[in-house]
C-alpha cells in the first residue's frame, strides 16, 4: 500500500524534476533511460531480495538500502545541480484531508473479514 501511495503522490513530481535538468532535445532520451532503469530494477529487485533472504536472516533485507542511499548521496552531490522552484505555501487542509483519507483506507483494509461492531 505504501508503494502505491508513493507512486500516486510522487510520480508527477519525479517527472517534473527529471525533465527540468535536461535541455529540450535530450529530455526524451533521459526519460527513456530512466524508464529502462526503473524496469530493470523492478524485474531484478525481487530476485536479489529472494537471494538475500535465502542466504541471510530476513532482517538483512532492510539493510540493502543503506549502501545504496549512501552511494546516491555521494554521487548526487557531484552530478546533480541544485534546482530551486517557485515556493508555495503548505496546503494544510489538503494535507489533513489526505492524512484522514489514508487513515480511513488503512483502517478499512485492516478490518477486511472482521465483523463490524
Amino acid at each position: 500500500m505504501a508503494g502505491c501511495v508513493n507512486y500516486i503522490f510522487l510520480s508527477g513530481v519525479k517527472v517534473d524534476r527529471r525533465h527540468a535538468g535536461f535541455p529540450e532535445n535530450m529530455r526524451a532520451a533521459a526519460f527513456g533511460i530512466w524508464s529502462g532503469i526503473s524496469g530493470l530494477g523492478l524485474s531484478i529487485g525481487p530476485l536479489i531480495g529472494g537471494l538475500i533472504v535465502e542466504g541471510a536472516p530476513w532482517q538483512m533485507i532492510f539493510w540493502v538500502n543503506v549502501p545504496i542511499g549512501l552511494l546516491a548521496l555521494l554521487f548526487g552531490n557531484f552530478w546533480l545541480a541544485e534546482m530551486k522552484g517557485e515556493r508555495k505555501p503548505l496546503d494544510l487542509p489538503g494535507v489533513l484531508l489526505i492524512a484522514a483519507g489514508l487513515t480511513d483506507l488503512n483502517k478499512a483494509t485492516r478490518r477486511v473479514g472482521v465483523r463490524w461492531k
